[in-house]
């Protein structure tokens, strides 16, 4: 795991998700710090904030999450800079590699890391951008010749079909799922890319069962997509230390505190 060299920012990918886990120590701030804000920054693009991550307030400096709308196959730099009140106490960098996901088309939610899912793809369509305005005649042109003017204003946003499919009953509930709590998803592909990444809303979805049978385990989505801008929203960890978890691994609260100094570390799993 990447870990910059003051030891205050650490940066992992994780390939289950395509996501980064991000972890801040908040022992390893020179000063007291009481809100942060961290950046993604990749090479030949402006700096982006992490969503969720703009003057957040955090206990003690401290801060575990993740960023999942993070540029897969790609090599981004994390910079968290913390502030007690509005006095700037220190940054700290890291840079990981988000190479390894599994290729496939993966499409996530604004703000729920949770209810990232992975689908096959079966088919895209051709990217169509339709030109606002028109041509229009020209009044008494006449003759066999036609006479226009064309009037630009701008183009619309691309469109394009795609055919995904699930292969199982448990990626069918999933991906069911995250259709139902949001329909501007973050499409990637990793490379090599079938379809730009990038936000995109889901117009219309059209779910079929191929083999006609209910017994066939995979089910196909026809999907209609315009592309569009980054959705506000505010972000969340992805699935790391659950209550369950920490219950199944110890007996009593006594043995979480034994094993475990701090309920940081609990979080971060050490």
């Amino acid at each position: 795991m990447p870990v910059s060299g003051d030891g205050i920012l650490e940066a992992a990918f994780d390939p289950a998700w395509a996501a980064v886990r991000l972890i801040v120590d908040g022992g390893m701030w020179p000063d007291p710090v009481d809100t942060i804000t961290m950046t993604r920054v990749v090479a030949g693009q402006p700096a982006e904030p992490v969503r969720g991550l703009q003057a957040r307030s955090v206990v003690g400096g401290y801060f575990v999450g993740s960023d999942h709308e993070c540029p897969l196959d790609s090599s981004v730099t994390y910079t968290v800079a913390g502030c007690a009140g509005t006095t700037p106490v220190a940054s700290a960098t890291v840079t990981v590699s988000t190479t390894g996901a599994q290729w496939g088309v993966w499409m996530k939610a604004a703000g729920k890391p949770d209810l990232t899912c992975r689908v096959r793809w079966c088919e895209v369509g051709g990217v169509a951008s339709e030109t606002i305005g028109d041509a229009y005649t020209i009044a008494g042109g006449g003759g066999a010749v036609a006479h226009s003017a064309a009037q630009w204003s701008g183009i619309h946003a691309d469109e394009v079909p795609i055919v995904v499919a699930t292969e199982s009953p448990a990626e069918l509930a999933r991906f069911r799922a995250l259709l139902t709590t949001a329909r501007v998803l973050l499409l990637q592909t990793g490379a090599p890319q079938e379809l730009d990444s990038g936000w995109y809303l889901v117009r219309g979805v059209t779910r079929s069962n191929p083999a006609q049978y209910p017994e066939f385990p995979e089910r196909r989505f026809t999907m209609r997509l315009v592309r569009t801008g980054v959705p506000a929203g505010q972000g969340s960890g992805i699935a790391g230390t659950t209550w369950a978890g920490v219950m199944d691994a110890y007996p009593t609260w006594a043995d979480v505190m034994a094993a475990h100094d701090t309920w940081f570390d609990v979080l971060r799993g050490a």
